[in-house]
């Protein structure tokens, strides 16, 4: 099942999201950075119409900026030639990383390239920051452990998918 007709691409975050709202994960791939994405995209048919989350990832392993760049230009532009409408979600904060200087200026850049595509035609933009009362930068939006135990706080949990789902329901009506 998909979202109004929009398929879900990026890593574990979204598709954590997925099986929570029962839908489709089929392009979402757990661990999957920016660059990886767009390989696995290319190998299959690219849907017309996606929602894009993408970048935990590569914020976690400190990815340099201007890979960051090239790659989320790269996979954005790809998704506009191929697909007819794309929904582009900006890149929630890593608690676990909330003290690193250089977690907040890869976040703060990755997610001003996001806004770069605003305006576009094809794109709608969701921003995490502004709605939901800045839900997701609060900590208590996120998962404290793994199934296992270990200290996730990475992964969004289901409130936070909650408010998701909302956000993107209104954003694939537009």
């Amino acid at each position: 099942m998909t979202l109004n007709g929009y398929t879900l691409q990026g890593d574990s975050q979204l598709q954590r999201f997925a099986r929570f709202c029962s839908l489709d994960d089929s392009f979402c791939f757990p661990g999957c950075v920016i660059s990886e994405l767009k390989i696995h995209l290319k190998n299959s048919s690219t849907p017309k119409k996606a929602i894009l989350l993408i970048g935990s990832n590569d914020l976690l392993k400190d990815t340099p900026i201007p890979d960051l760049k090239r790659d989320y230009i790269s996979l954005v532009r790809y998704l506009l030639r191929n697909c007819d409408k794309v929904v582009l979600t900006l890149c929630p904060v890593i608690p676990r990383k909330v003290y690193e200087r250089r977690h907040w200026h890869a976040l703060n850049y990755l997610n001003s390239l996001v806004f770069s595509f605003k305006g576009h035609h094809k794109v709608s933009i969701v921003d995490l920051k502004t709605h939901s009362s800045k839900a997701l930068l609060k900590p208590h939006f996120f998962e404290k452990y793994f199934y296992n135990g270990r200290v996730d706080q990475l992964h969004l949990n289901k409130t936070a998918f909650y408010n998701l789902y909302q956000l993107l329901q209104t954003a694939c009506i537009e």
